[in-house]
């Protein structure tokens, strides 16, 4: 562990970890608390910085991987080099394996304002990223998180009542709440790949799912929260369904509004489609589904994948945008760190002095 001072403007500064360590294969991570900078080296780096961090505190992750469960117990930021690698982007990739808890130690705490960008969390089943969690299983409070331009290989899990959710630019497998009980309020979720499904919520709960793709299903179990979902696409070819009930794209009482479906009768199943009791269906279209994308057959997620439809001038949302993760404000996989070149570094009097270009990507 190393400390210094900031030389230049914080997001730069921090920005050079990227590049530095990452040169000489070892991942770190840089912690920013006010003018002063502190160096975590290993892959446990990540880990370290949390423990140290306070609020308002900034971390920054090299490219590598991280390994180690993560306690997130106060208002912070996490910017990673990317969660994959692009050459043509000028990405690189930051990894996490371990489980992510967010969450403060005092129970009459709220943590608010936590942001992660540019990251892969990757692992097992097991291995999510817990929102209202402590590591012990404590129960916490949180408001106002910020995923973008991150990947999510397994579960996001709401475990606390939360208020302002926002997700963009992310590849994520499945965001749902603990216990039907679980009440999410203000969720956005927009231009973002949904791999499985958003479930599980209160029906107390509010939000809006914008120029998303999202596959998964719900059966009649899963009659939950209300979202509202516009200019999205559905695609599922089949789902789980031990109760041979009919599988939907949709929730009971929810409003899809400019959306592409499909409808796909697999195996036993009775089918997928569109779920209209007490929903609010609007100038939706029914689109085979090998017909909806022009550089796929399937929404399988790859990172070569454009998800360019086939009537991107027909296809149009409620924004005159083409439907899907390109419309909106567009999909984009490049963090907002800079990119740092002819970085060299010395030390005198125990101060590590830093110099670089940086350039927007």
């Amino acid at each position: 562990m190393m400390k210094t001072k900031r030389l230049l403007l914080s997001v730069i500064a921090l920005a050079c970890t990227i590049g530095a360590w990452a040169q000489n294969e070892v991942v770190c991570a840089l912690l920013q608390h006010g003018d002063d900078v502190t160096v975590f080296k290993g892959s446990t780096a990540f880990q370290a910085a949390a423990a140290a961090a306070d609020d308002g505190d900034v971390i920054t992750l090299s490219q590598g991987v991280f390994t180690g469960d993560i306690n997130i117990k106060k208002s912070i930021s996490v910017y990673g080099a990317g969660f994959e690698e692009n050459a043509e982007a000028g990405t690189e990739k930051t990894e996490t394996t371990g489980q992510i808890f967010i969450g403060a130690d005092d129970e009459n705490v709220t943590i608010s304002n936590v942001h992660f960008e540019g990251l892969c969390i990757t692992g097992g089943e097991w291995t999510r990223l817990e929102v209202g969690t402590l590591k012990n299983g404590n129960l916490r409070a949180v408001a106002n998180l910020s995923i973008s331009k991150c990947k999510v290989g397994s579960y996001i899990q709401i475990s606390h009542d939360i208020d302002q959710i926002t997700i963009d630019n992310s590849v994520i497998d499945v965001l749902y709440g603990e216990d039907r009980n679980i009440i999410a309020r203000n969720l956005l979720i927009s231009n973002t790949y949904i791999n499985n499904r958003v479930y599980d919520f209160s029906t107390e709960s509010s939000g809006l799912i914008d120029h998303c793709i999202q596959g998964g299903y719900y059966d009649r179990d899963y009659a939950n929260a209300q979202f509202r979902y516009t200019n999205c696409i559905f695609v599922s070819t089949a789902g789980y369904n031990n109760s041979n009930y009919p599988i939907y794209h949709n929730s009971i009482g929810s409003t899809l509004d400019h959306c592409i479906y499909n409808l796909t009768h697999v195996g036993g199943y009775y089918g997928i489609g569109i779920r209209t009791d007490n929903a609010v269906v609007k100038d939706c279209i029914e689109v085979a589904y090998n017909e909806i994308f022009s550089d796929g057959t399937d929404m399988a997620y790859t990172p070569a994948r454009t998800f360019e439809l086939q009537k991107p001038d027909e296809w149009l949302g409620t924004d005159d945008k083409e439907i899907g993760i390109r419309g909106g404000d567009g999909f984009s996989k490049i963090p907002s760190t800079p990119v740092v070149k002819n970085l060299s570094s010395t030390v005198e009097n125990g101060i590590l002095k830093v110099s670089y270009e940086a350039e927007v990507r």
